[in-house]
């Protein structure tokens, strides 16, 4: 069904399918919400959560493999400590999450 369910079995995730399924409405969903600043630190917060098995997953293969994934992870907690700042929708409607 999903082509990255192969991958995900690879590495001993199962269920894949669903799995993937959860991490692709994590990674767009997500993505969008800190983007547009709605519900920012929740959605911050669990973007983190996402990237830190990207770096468990790919700590094996070394530095260079998981930057990526470091980087994003940093800005992701960043986010979700500081929240949407002043031009989030969470601001404009004057509720933090």
């Amino acid at each position: 069904m999903f082509p990255v369910a192969g991958a995900f079995r690879a590495i001993g995730f199962e269920p894949a399918e669903l799995l993937v399924m959860v991490t692709g409405v994590i990674e767009l969903f997500g993505g969008l919400l800190v983007a547009a600043g709605f519900l920012t630190r929740p959605a911050a917060a669990i973007c983190a959560g996402l990237l830190a098995v990207t770096i468990w997953v790919t700590s094996a293969r070394g530095w260079g493999a998981m930057e990526y994934s470091v980087l994003w992870t940093i800005v992701c907690l960043a986010i979700a400590v500081r929240g949407g700042e002043r031009l989030s929708v969470d601001r404009t409607i004057r509720r933090e999450f």
